[in-house]
């Protein structure tokens, strides 16, 4: 017996679920982004001691299919003498020896940082140290983390293998292919730019979120699918 109605979190989650399932009633409503602490910890997670030093971040299980090769290999194309990228997420499977493997060849061992699993409470501290997210991922049927970067008031490089296509069309981030020329290219033009052209370009990011994603928002949607099916 089927379900008289589906919720999918995305358009990439609706269209399979529809081949799957094609008589059924499926529509889409995202996850919700819960506001942020107010009192975020300022946990120095990055060295604060570095000087005109600017920092990017990915946050994510290391895992191939998140795409930190690719990142790491872009990074390693260009000039990032000012910038630093810092990976923080949980090892799987022990691919955390082979991105570190990658970066010690790539002479990146200065320049990139795995940082291993953070919290929650040390996540938002370093969405707020750093400049830019990036979400190389192959496939990612919500990314949540990329909602939460865009509610910190970080502008965020992301693959079309994720649901945000929003994102260059509310000048709030890149939408990219996920080979490394593509990464390289994005990343190529986030980092020429300066500190406050960034940040208002996280600032219209915050308000995507605010519009689009916030519980209130996402709450609403979904009570008015339940009485549509029932």
């Amino acid at each position: 017996t089927l379900a008289n109605g589906i919720l999918a979190s995305s358009a990439f989650a609706r269209r399979d679920i529809v081949k799957l399932l094609p008589v059924s009633k499926v529509t889409t409503i995202p996850n919700g982004c819960h506001e942020r602490p107010e009192d975020v910890c300022k946990d120095d997670l990055l060295p604060t001691d570095l000087a005109g030093v600017r920092w990017a971040l990915a946050i994510g299980r290391l895992h191939p299919v998140k795409g930190y090769s690719e990142l790491i290999e872009a990074w390693s194309r260009l000039d990032m003498s000012n910038w630093k990228l810092a990976i923080a997420g949980p090892d799987e499977a022990g691919y955390r020896r082979t991105l570190e493997d990658l970066i010690v060849q790539l002479g990146l061992s200065e320049n990139v940082t795995l940082l291993g699993a953070v919290d929650d409470v040390q996540k938002w501290s370093l969405f707020d140290q750093c400049e830019l997210f990036v979400a190389p991922s192959k496939t990612e049927n919500f990314g949540m983390a990329i909602a939460e970067a865009l509610q910190s008031g970080t502008p965020v490089i992301t693959t079309r293998g994720t649901p945000w296509s929003e994102l260059p069309e509310r000048e709030c981030g890149w939408w990219v292919e996920s080979d490394v020329a593509a990464i390289e290219e994005a990343l190529g033009v986030a980092t020429q730019l300066d500190a406050d052209s960034l940040q208002k370009m996280g600032e219209r990011g915050r308000c995507l979120i605010q519009e689009k994603y916030s519980w209130a928002q996402v709450a609403a949607r979904t009570v008015d699918f339940y009485k549509s099916v029932l």
